[in-house]
């Protein structure tokens, strides 16, 4: 899966199977056309209590916070990675 930043102007342009990198979420990433493409968001400030985690785990797609690892994140903006990690149960 790619990483990308996210950036409201250019996700029209993602591929299918990105990993959405954000501070948090906004409402223009739940978007049907742009939510099909993504397979996980990694989020820096995320509440798993939240709505929007319960509306992505019934998507099968994951929420996971960054885990301290937000800038490090950032920096490979466009590489493709893997990811070890599962929602909370």
């Amino acid at each position: 899966m790619r990483v990308w930043v996210a950036n409201e102007q250019e996700a029209d342009k993602q591929s299918d199977g990105v990993i959405v990198v954000a501070h948090h979420l906004a409402e223009w990433m739940f978007q049907p056309e742009f939510l099909a493409k993504v397979k996980a968001f990694v989020v820096e400030q995320v509440r798993f209590d939240e709505l929007a985690a319960v509306f992505l785990r019934e998507k099968e797609i994951l929420l996971l916070p960054d885990f301290g690892y937000f800038e490090s994140l950032l920096a490979q903006n466009g590489q493709v990675v893997t990811l070890k990690g599962q929602l909370p149960s």
